[in-house]
Formats: structure tokens, sequence, C-alpha cells
């Protein structure tokens, strides 16, 4: 079991890449337009060693990845307005800010969204650009005509679905053997400073906010999801950090001023992610809930 036990302390490690923050800030209007602030914060030591163990012809670095100039770039070239941008620096912290203006909000996020899903369903992501698919929002009709479902969590459903067979591999793991396995995270948690991981998605609609699943209602208009270093443990990968349903909400709009165009929503085995059987080990071989249910 020992590679299966090395692949999710890896995996938990690499997915939060524990000395970052981020946090995105979107407002959307009736017309469908909206702005977006983006802020990225990274350790520069941390990064800075990291890129030390790359290999010479691999690129970009780290920081690279996550400088004003990368994000300005990527933003510029998805077709968003880029307002303005800073960078600053502070207690060891490398914070870009960037805040970037969209005439179709909704139509901008689907193609982030499907770009970011059909990269997971590859095993191809893009190492030399920032994260943009993962906090991407979709909009739905619902069975009632003045009310939309806004999901924010279509990239990871897909991550989820992809990696059920090593979920279930790691639920049947004894329990002596997941000591052993929150030992190793353990040991990476200083190293990779999980402990200052922040995701943050906070989203404002143009209604009144109905029902979240996943996800927590700030006031009547925003929702906010949340994912911290804490929440970064075995249980939490145990339970795809009680995510399995994915992140959304339901809002009321006003017919009469709302633009905006709602997909219909594809059902649960149209949705379904193709996956191969799992193939039997060898010998060798061998995620914080957030609950906003209103």
């Amino acid at each position: 079991m020992k590679i299966v036990r090395c692949a999710f302390v890896s995996a938990a490690v690499l997915m939060t890449a524990g000395c970052t923050k981020l946090s995105q800030n979107s407002t959307l209007k009736n017309d469908g337009s909206a702005t977006l602030k983006i802020t990225s914060s990274a350790l520069v030591s941390v990064l800075e060693q990291i890129g030390k163990q790359q290999p010479p012809s691999e690129a970009p670095k780290p920081l690279d990845r996550l400088s004003e100039a990368t994000w300005v770039a990527t933003l510029k070239k998805t077709g968003a307005d880029v307002v303005k941008s800073a960078t600053t620096e502070a207690d060891g912290w490398r914070t870009v800010e960037v805040e970037v203006a969209l005439k179709d909000y909704a139509a901008w996020s689907k193609k982030r969204s499907e770009a970011t899903a059909a990269m997971v369903s590859a095993a191809a992501v893009n190492f030399d650009e920032p994260p943009l698919g993962g906090l991407a929002a979709r909009f739905y009709k619902t069975d009632k005509p003045n009310v939309a479902k806004v999901s924010l969590g279509t990239p990871l459903a897909v991550q989820l679905a992809q990696a059920k067979s090593q979920l279930e591999k790691l639920a049947a793991i004894p329990e002596d053997q997941i000591e052993q396995l929150e030992e190793q995270l353990a040991q990476r948690r200083d190293e990779a400073h999980l402990d200052d991981f922040r995701l943050e998605a906070r989203l404002t609609v143009p209604g009144k906010i109905l029902q979240t699943k996943g996800c927590k209602a700030d006031g009547d208009a925003a929702v906010v999801f949340k994912l911290s270093g804490a929440d970064l443990g075995i249980d939490g990968i145990k339970t795809s950090f009680g995510l399995k349903d994915g992140v959304w909400a339901t809002f009321e709009f006003d017919p009469k001023e709302f633009k905006i165009a709602l997909e219909d929503e594809a059902k649960a085995t149209e949705a379904k992610v193709e996956s191969r059987p799992a193939a039997k080990p060898s010998e060798e071989e061998g995620g914080g809930r957030q609950d906003g249910d209103r």
C-alpha cells in the first residue's frame, strides 16, 4: 500500500500548493456584465525552493507562474479587459491583485470551466498559467421561471468523479495504515505551509439567494466558498471535503431585468465521467466540510 499512501499525500500537497492564497470576488449585473477581482498571494521563500528543485529545462518557475505579468497576460488571452493590477510584498509574501471587466461573465466563465474540465479529463493540466477555471461559475435553468442555479463546482465535480476509485481505496485502508498516512501528511504540513493555504470565491448575483450547497450565503445576494489549510487532512480527503454534491446556489431574479442566458443542466447520468476500471494493485502498491445548506 506504500504507493497508494504516498500518492494521496503528494496529491494533497500538490493540489493545494500550501504556500499560496487565492481569492476571487465577482460581481454580476442583470445585463450579464461583471467585474472580477483576483488576489493571489505566494510565500516567496517556499516557491523559490520549489523552483530550485525543478530541472533547468522546466519552465516557468513557480514564482513566474504566479507573477503579475503572467496573471495579466492569461486574463487578457481569455478576452477579459484588465482594468488595473498591482504587486505588493510584505512579511515574505508576494501579493498580486488584478481587476478585470467582462461583458458576458456567464459565457466567459463557461469557457473557463469547460477548458479546465477538458484538461482534468485528459490529465493535461497547464502548469504555465495561473488557475482560472477552478473558480468558474455556470448558470442553469430550474423548474421555476424566475429562479436560476449557479454552480461553482463543475471542475471540482469532474476531479472527484475521476478520483472515485482512489477515494474508495483510501476508505478501505486499515486504521493502522491510516495513522501512518496521517503521520506522512503531518511531516509535510509544516514543510509545505499547508496551514497557510486559503482559497475563497465570492460571487454577487443580481437577485436574492434562496438555497446553498457547499458554500454559504453572505447577505441576500452573495455566496462564498472557502477552503483552508486546516481542512486538508486525511478525513477531508476521504470525504472529498464534503463536496461530492458540488458547490452551488439558487437565486431569485427579476425576469423583466435579468438578461443572462441560462443553460440546461445535464442530468447526473449524462454528466458522468468515463473511467477505466482500476488496475489490481501489485504487492508493491499499496479533500473540510462546509455545510452551507439553508
